[in-house]
């Protein structure tokens, strides 16, 4: 699942997926700030067809607890996503 959060971010801070790493903490991402947060808020919920309540916002913090916040969703699995099959 990694990949497709990956690609996620990597637009969002512009830079190559593979500039990202597996344990990345998002306020160590140079040019991480609250904008970048909410963009990446509205680009999970866009990709994976969800609906992140303001409360969970704050959670999703690295790439691991992201990776945890999706495939929790019902119906989820490794490799769904809009741009992924599944």
């Amino acid at each position: 699942m990694y990949e497709p959060l990956k690609r996620i971010l990597a637009e969002i801070v512009g830079c190559a997926p593979e500039e990202i790493p597996d344990d990345a903490q998002l306020t160590l991402l140079e040019g991480w700030d609250s904008l970048r947060h909410l963009e990446l808020i509205l680009a999970l919920e866009t990709e994976f067809d969800l609906d992140i309540q303001a409360e969970e916002i704050r959670e999703l913090v690295s790439l691991e607890r992201i990776d945890e916040y999706v495939r929790a969703r019902p119906g989820m699995s490794e490799s769904r996503g809009r741009s992924g099959a599944g």
